[in-house]
């Protein structure tokens, strides 16, 4: 459910303001956490997966 600004009474626009904050820097933390897990993913695993799928393999011979 959403609200705007006009939708409230002035002494619960200081409250509504103060959650929106909240809501606000709980999603600014999220995208940080998930920064960072994609980031980690990148530097540390991708390489050794990636020379492990690209090494050439020595010409079979008959």
């Amino acid at each position: 459910m959403y609200f705007s600004a006009r939708d409230c009474k002035p002494s619960t626009l200081l409250t509504y303001e103060h959650k929106q904050q909240k809501v606000i820097n709980g999603w600014a933390m999220y995208d940080w956490a998930n920064s960072v897990y994609n980031l980690v993913i990148t530097t540390t695993f991708f390489p050794a997966y990636f020379v492990g799928i690209t090494k050439t393999k020595p010409p079979m011979t008959m």
